[in-house]
């Protein structure tokens, strides 16, 4: 970052919540001719919560997965879980050090219609 004359104690700073490094890998695989599995995984390096740098939060990395069931013609039901291991992912905190959290482990299940 260039903070310029206005704010050059930002100058070589890296943005708020910019890791230095994502990483988002997926796949899709058809069982058969009604079932489809998915997965997603995600990282992201470590990133710093405010424009100084000073608040650093860790790394974090999730694994989400799904299952889906073809019923007709653009229809399917499916489970889905998301963050399926549970991992604590902090995604913000406070001056005073408090932690916010990514969603913990959850489950979906529901009817999607394409048309």
């Amino acid at each position: 970052m260039d903070g310029g004359t206005a704010a050059a104690q930002l100058t070589g700073k890296r943005p708020a919540q910019t890791p230095e490094l994502a990483v988002t890998a997926g796949g899709d695989w058809r069982v058969g001719e009604r079932l489809t599995l998915s997965a997603e995984a995600r990282y992201e390096s470590a990133r710093f919560e405010d424009d100084l740098n000073s608040r650093r939060l860790k790394p974090g990395a999730s694994l989400d997965a799904r299952a889906a069931w073809r019923v007709g013609e653009g229809a399917e039901i499916y489970l889905a879980a998301e963050n399926l291991t549970n991992a604590r992912i902090v995604t913000g905190q406070t001056g005073d050090g408090v932690d916010s959290l990514a969603a913990p482990q959850t489950f979906r299940l529901g009817f999607s219609l394409r048309r």
